[in-house]
C-alpha cells in the first residue's frame, strides 16, 4: 500500500506541471473507493506542501467509479483518473 500511495503522490506532482485550468486546479475523477477518503487526504497534504512553497493548488475530486476515472483521462476532462481495479 505504501508503494501505491507514493505512486499516487508522484502522479499528483507531475500533474502540477500539466494543469489545464488557469486557476491551478487539478481535476481527479474515478474510483469511489479511493476518492472517499485516501485521495482527499493526499490532496490536502499536497496542498499544504505546495502552499509552503508559495503555490496555491486546488483539487476537484469526483468519486464516481473506476470506469469514469479511465474515461475522464481519455476524454481529457481530468488530469488524474482513479481506478481501484485493473
Amino acid at each position: 500500500m505504501k508503494l501505491f500511495n507514493k505512486s499516487l503522490l508522484l502522479a499528483l506532482v507531475f500533474s502540477v506541471s500539466t494543469l489545464t485550468h488557469a486557476d491551478n486546479t487539478i481535476v481527479i475523477k474515478g474510483s469511489d473507493t479511493l476518492g472517499a477518503k485516501m485521495v482527499p487526504q493526499l490532496a490536502e497534504a499536497f496542498k499544504a506542501n505546495m502552499k509552503a512553497l508559495g503555490q496555491n493548488i486546488a483539487f476537484e475530486i469526483a468519486a464516481e467509479g473506476s470506469s469514469t476515472g479511465v474515461a475522464s483521462v481519455i476524454d481529457a476532462t481530468s488530469e488524474i483518473g482513479m481506478s481501484s481495479r485493473d
